[in-house]
């Protein structure tokens, strides 16, 4: 006697896993991050969402590779300070992660580059801190998926809860994670998001008109009253006529008149909205739009000035938050009084080499700098010649208040 067996089932979508870094993710229920990695996350009317919109759309695309680039351009050195004077401290930790190599796989430039986008997206970008037994810092792993952070309501102290499907759910303490938040309090991408929208509408919008070339081209009129059914039968016939003869006069019955419309009007409109909502979404990012490629209003003098403007009030308040979150995870708490960390900017501010030049031979040569000063803006070994400050021209050695000539 045949017994007939229920064919087992196949094993659930839940039992497939993709790795993500280092980490399994389930996709059975993919989380929208997991979606929007893919290009997945579309709206009800087939716009990209999240970051994929995002980084989509020119403007706020544009905005974050400005601001995570010029981030990843400007080095973080440490020194040590000791009774009013400072030296460069190259040999410290913070330099050999976030100005050689974060881990052995990532450079620190691309490891500062990727974060800086991550939080611009999200709002916040995590790296776990990887100590020896010594509590030494010797590797940044970046943190990929959910981080919760729990906040001690008595202290304010933050607990980080790391989920993974390997280990489950990790707590690491604050020293333990760096924390890259945005400066603003929130992702420039999500405060951005409907003016993203906006934008990727029109951007759709321009590009039918452009493939259609400028459809519709003009209006057929028809005296007298038309059903719906007459109307497409009227279309119809024009259309059969056009393609027929495409080159040769077209031939219209004593009741039918066409009205070409202009192209000229209706694109210059549509991309004068475009323009309109790009500075819109640049305003989210603290980004001016000469910086982003709109040259309308560009000119020498301005652009000089917007360059400095960017770097006080956009790229400073992202590399306070990194220096931030640094001296909280990598700076041990008994050396903060004599080891700090600094962004260099000069790669951003050296643009002008005549002017920057200039300006430290101008403070060199006076009792404000000593030529190692200058040398050490310039990334270049102290000498034992140059610990000097010149006196004050015209005045005695000593003006200078303990300096030698």
């Amino acid at each position: 006697m045949a017994f007939f067996r229920k064919k087992a089932a196949p094993p659930t979508a839940s039992a497939h896993y993709l790795v993500a870094g280092g980490q399994i993710r389930s996709l059975a229920d993919p989380e929208n991050w997991l979606l929007e990695l893919f290009g997945a996350g579309v709206s009800a009317i087939g716009l990209p969402t999240g970051r994929t919109a995002a980084l989509k759309y020119s403007a706020s695309a544009a905005a974050i590779r400005l601001i995570s680039t010029a981030c990843a351009e400007c080095p973080i050195q440490t020194y040590r300070t000791s009774r009013g004077d400072r030296q460069r401290d190259a040999s410290h930790q913070v330099e050999v992660l976030l100005n050689g190599f974060a881990n052995p796989w990532t450079a620190s430039p691309e490891f500062i580059r990727s974060m800086t986008e991550r939080a611009l997206l999200e709002g916040d970008a995590y790296a776990r801190v990887i100590r020896l037994r010594s509590g030494k810092p010797v590797e940044l792993h970046p943190l990929v998926g959910k981080v919760a952070v729990v906040i001690d309501e008595w202290t304010g102290e933050p607990t980080y809860e790391v989920s993974t499907e390997n280990s489950g759910q990790v707590k690491l303490g604050f020293r333990d994670v760096l924390h890259l938040r945005s400066p603003t309090g929130a992702a420039p991408a999500k405060q951005a998001a409907t003016a993203i929208e906006t934008g990727l509408l029109l951007e759709r919008a321009t590009a039918e008109l452009f493939r259609s070339g400028g459809a519709p081209s003009g209006i057929l009129t028809v005296t007298g009253a038309l059903t719906a059914k007459a109307a497409q039968d009227v279309l119809a016939a024009w259309k059969e006529q056009r393609l027929a003869n495409p080159s040769g006069a077209a031939v219209l019955g004593s009741d039918a008149k066409w009205t070409p419309i202009s192209f000229n009007s209706v694109d210059l409109e549509t991309l004068e909205l475009r323009r309109h909502q790009i500075l819109d979404v640049l305003r989210f990012f603290g980004i001016s739009p000469t910086l982003a490629g709109e040259l309308a209003d560009a000119s020498l003098n301005n652009s000089e000035a917007l360059g400095r403007q960017f770097l006080s009030f956009t790229l400073g308040p992202w590399l306070t938050a990194w220096i931030s979150t640094i001296s909280r995870t990598l700076i041990d708490p008994k050396d903060r009084g004599v080891i700090y960390a600094e962004a260099e900017t000069s790669q951003i501010t050296s643009a002008d080499f005549k002017s920057f030049a200039e300006g430290l031979k101008a403070l060199v040569n006076g009792p404000v700098m000593t030529a190692n000063d200058a040398r050490e803006r310039l990334s270049l070994p102290r000498t034992p010649e140059g610990e000097n400050l010149y006196p004050i021209q015209g005045a005695a050695p000593n003006a200078t208040g303990g300096g030698n000539a």
